[in-house]
């Protein structure tokens, strides 16, 4: 058996609460499984790393060095904070392993291992050989969270969580440190920064038309794309009705005046690009959403039954990722072109309602 012993940067990635999703729904956790693969495969690609083995829902990954796995594990986290429902704790170690063909082992796996577990979620956990290996890099900065005991190790380890810093175009130059979790907040400094100058010409040139005065302006924040409906059962003799349910209900919301309605090609084009097949609805509607400019998601599905259909709608709010069911119904398929308008119906009224109550 032939192998080689070399000095790695280790990352153990792992879904926060997985396990708890699993028991509560089987299906959804399957979804994040596979999309949290399709998210983070490539950006270890581009980082120089490797996925050596997926253990459960974690993952080990290496590195040539401690700087590449930082800045990948970064990367991650800025990506999946785009998605509620997947959140990752990471842990990064240097240390002397095994390695045999595609696998390592050693205690530097097991060490990588520890410090994952202690990261917080959407957090970033390194050891100290790692916080010395990135003080060189500008852009990269942690803080230490105090020694901690370690399994299999006498003396206990100083560790360190990394910091979150804003993007900016050029990465050398120094940022300004935020926390992960203000990704999901509005930052009104930062967009004034960017478009504030546009928004003063906009507002100038419409005030010399009179345009303000003769149109009820719709907040960005009441965007709202709709998704093609998913076919529960499978049944291919009612596939046509998936995009049926969101035509209709795309052309109804676009006569609501609280509404603005993102454009049905816009909508597929970013649905092809993440496989939401493969990955589901739910999980990839809030980073899809905020892609294509939508405040606001609405996600349905239909099962057949016989000859009875049930057809059920939710609401999810793109930043936050929270849920709001909207209309459920069931039908008998006698007459799908009274199904379509009917659902169409009660959502735009319910849609209407529930933005008129949280209106102040």
């Amino acid at each position: 058996m032939s192998y080689t012993r070399k000095l790695t940067a280790i990352m153990f990635t792992d879904i926060v609460g997985y396990t708890k999703i699993m028991r509560s729904d089987e299906q959804k956790a399957m979804n994040l499984l596979y999309y949290n693969r399709k998210l983070i495969e490539p950006l270890i690609k581009k980082h120089k790393g490797q996925i050596l083995k997926e253990i459960g829902d974690g993952t080990l990954n290496s590195f040539p060095s401690a700087i590449e796995a930082v800045r990948c594990a970064i990367k991650i986290q800025e990506v999946l904070s785009e998605i509620p429902a997947l959140n990752l704790r990471i842990g990064i170690h240097i240390g002397d392993v095994i390695q045999e063909r595609d696998d390592i082992f050693g205690d530097g796996v097991n060490v990588a291992s520890r410090i994952e577990s202690l990261s917080e979620p959407g957090q970033i956990c390194i050891s100290q050989v790692v916080f010395e290996s990135i003080q060189s890099q500008s852009d990269l900065g942690a803080k230490s969270i105090g020694k901690h005991t370690l399994k299999g190790i006498e003396e206990p380890q100083e560790l360190y969580t990394i910091i979150f810093k804003e993007s900016t175009t050029d990465s050398t130059k120094p940022e300004t440190t935020v926390q992960k979790k203000s990704v999901h907040i509005f930052n009104p400094k930062l967009l004034t920064s960017w478009v504030g100058g546009t928004f003063l010409a906009i507002y100038l040139l419409f005030q010399a038309v009179g345009f303000f005065s003769k149109m009820d302006v719709i907040s960005t924040e009441n965007s709202i794309a709709v998704f093609p409906f998913d076919n529960i059962r499978n049944n291919e003799e009612h596939n046509w009705l998936s995009d049926q349910f969101s035509e209709s209900l795309t052309f109804k919301l676009s006569q609501s005046k609280t509404f603005k309605v993102i454009d049905r090609l816009q909508v597929i084009k970013a649905l092809q690009k993440y496989e939401p097949d493969q990955a589901g609805f739910m999980e990839v509607a809030p980073l899809i959403g905020k892609n294509i400019n939508a405040s606001l998601v609405l996600v349905g599905s239909f099962a057949t039954v016989g000859n009875d259909i049930l057809v059920t709608t939710k609401l999810i709010d793109a930043q936050t990722g929270e849920v709001t069911p909207i209309v459920q119904e069931r039908y008998s398929m006698d007459d799908p072109l009274t199904i379509l308008e009917d659902i169409s119906n009660k959502v735009f009224e319910k849609l209407e309602h529930l933005e008129k109550r949280e209106t102040p």
